[in-house]
C-alpha cells in the first residue's frame, strides 16, 4: 500500500477498504500466477506410493498441483514408469490390442487430477511395491503456524514463493486495474522473475573436453572434433 502512495492499513482481512479488498485478491491472483510459471525448487516435494494388490487407483497429496515430468520409478525394481499416459494411449492399452508389460503405466485423473491410475492392477506379487514421484505443492504461502495454503488467509500469513517478487507482482497489477501508469513497474517485475527462475536451482557445466568435476563419473561433454 505505501509503494503505490496509499495509507498503511492497520488490519487487511478485516478492513472494508475497498482498495485494502482489491490487494488481497491481487495477492491470491499473483501467488496462483507465481506458482504456475516456474517449477520453483521451494515448491518441490517428494511422495511415494505402496501398492496394494487389486487397486490400481491412488490418492496424491493433499497439496500436490503437478507432478514433475520423469520423477516417477518403481523403486523396488529400479524402473523408470511410463507416462503421464495420454489419453489416447490409455484406451489403446485398456481397449485395443492385448499390451502387456511388467513395467508401471500411469496416468493423472479425476475431478481436480487428484488421483493417479497404474496399469497393469498389482497382483498379489507387487503388494508393497513403491513408486515414488515429486511434484510440485500448490502451498505457496502458509499460515503462521507453518500450516501450507494456497491462498492468502490472514494478516499473520507469510509467503512460501518470494514476498518481494510478489509485493512486485501485486503493484503492478493494482495500479492496471487503477488504470495508472505500469509499464516499468510490469517490466521490472518481469525481469525480476525470470531472474529468480534462472538462479535458484543453479545449472550444470558442460565441459568442451572429455573430463568432468570427478574422474569417472561421465557428464555431458562436446567431442574434440568433427562438430560439422
Amino acid at each position: 500500500m505505501l509503494e503505490i502512495g496509499s495509507p498503511k492499513p492497520a488490519t487487511a482481512f478485516t478492513s472494508e477498504d475497498t482498495s485494502v479488498r482489491q490487494i488481497i485478491a491481487l495477492a491470491n491472483r499473483e501467488g496462483n500466477e507465481l506458482y504456475s510459471y516456474n517449477d520453483w525448487a521451494v515448491l518441490q516435494k517428494r511422495s511415494t506410493i505402496t501398492l496394494v494388490a487389486g487397486q490400481s487407483v491412488y490418492n496424491l497429496p493433499a497439496d500436490f498441483g503437478r507432478i514433475i515430468n520423469r520423477t516417477l520409478w518403481d523403486t523396488s525394481n529400479r524402473w523408470q514408469g511410463w507416462g503421464p499416459m495420454s489419453p489416447q494411449e490409455w484406451e489403446f492399452i485398456k481397449s485395443g490390442i492385448t499390451n502387456v508389460t511388467i513395467r508401471v503405466r500411469w496416468r493423472i485423473w479425476g475431478v481436480g487430477g487428484n488421483t493417479l491410475t497404474i496399469d497393469p492392477v498389482p497382483g498379489v506379487g507387487d503388494a508393497g511395491r513403491v513408486l515414488a514421484y515429486e511434484y510440485i505443492s500448490k502451498n505457496w504461502c502458509q499460515s503462521s503456524g507453518g500450516t501450507g495454503q494456497s491462498a492468502w488467509a490472514a494478516d499473520t500469513d507469510t509467503g512460501i514463493l518470494s514476498e518481494d517478487l510478489m509485493t512486485m507482482g501485486i503493484k503492478w497489477r493494482f495500479l492496471a486495474a487503477k488504470q495508472m501508469a505500469y509499464a516499468d513497474d510490469v517490466e521490472a517485475y518481469k525481469t525480476e522473475r525470470k531472474n529468480a527462475a534462472a538462479q535458484e536451482k543453479g545449472a550444470s557445466t558442460l565441459f568442451t573436453n572429455s573430463q568432468g568435476l570427478y574422474a569417472g563419473v561421465p557428464y555431458p561433454n562436446h567431442s574434440d572434433g568433427n562438430f560439422g
